[in-house]
């Protein structure tokens, strides 16, 4: 039921978004075609439940000439990447260059919120540690796309997929959508120094207040 609920949800939120960002896609397409030229869209093999192959989508963000493109690779992405467009740099640090797979989602390949699907290489290597991965649908976005640092390995990157499949629900799939991540606050708290640690800290000096003086009235 739960899993028919999802897929309800992830084609309903698909649909709207695309209408919705139909300008913003726009505007993305006429800034890449402005800048270097070539396609709009780039596609890649990825692996999804099951183990089934399917073509991603993305905005491309390098250039036409740039070749084999591991920078699109999830695990070995690079930040500086010297192939990637201005335009891309800006699409990948607001990850708006995933917009492309609401169509993917549509098709029923990837789902709203989930594991990142990875190419080939990759997967084979997450897999041999890991085979419960491909038991769930791949998502656009999720815990290990928001916390991730710009290399990830794969130790770091079990421990994130099998954190949100084990505690797994609609209520935390639209905390994730609305964009609060629930495990940064848990870890803000679990930073925070308890019990004798936090008695002994010294605590910084506050600054004086300014007095405001009260002026008598005249009678």
């Amino acid at each position: 039921m739960a899993s028919r609920v999802r897929r309800v949800t992830d084609a309903f939120v698909a649909s709207i978004a695309l209408v919705v960002l139909a300008p913003l896609w726009l505007a993305i397409a006429t800034a890449i075609l402005l800048e270097g030229g070539g396609g709009v869209v780039f596609t890649q093999t990825r692996v999804g439940r099951g183990g089934r192959r399917f073509r991603i989508l993305k905005f491309r963000t390098m250039r036409p000439a740039g070749g084999g493109r591991p920078g699109d690779v999830p695990l070995r992405q690079r930040r500086d990447d010297p192939r990637c467009t201005r335009v891309g740099r800006l699409l990948r640090r607001t990850h708006l260059d995933e917009l492309p797979q609401l169509v993917n989602i549509l098709a029923g390949e990837m789902t709203l919120i989930g594991p990142r699907p990875l190419i080939p290489e990759e997967d084979a290597i997450v897999s041999e540690a890991w085979a419960g991965r491909h038991d769930a649908v791949p998502g656009l976005t999720g815990e290990w796309q928001v916390r991730r640092s710009a290399r990830t390995d794969v130790d770091e990157l079990i421990r994130f997929d099998r954190g949100y499949l084990t505690a797994r629900s609609l209520r935390r799939d639209t905390t994730e959508i609305s964009g609060v991540s629930v495990i940064p606050r848990a870890r803000s708290r679990a930073a925070r120094p308890s019990g004798p640690a936090a008695a002994s800290r010294p605590r910084a000096p506050r600054a004086p207040r300014a007095r405001r003086r009260r002026r008598c009235a005249a009678a």
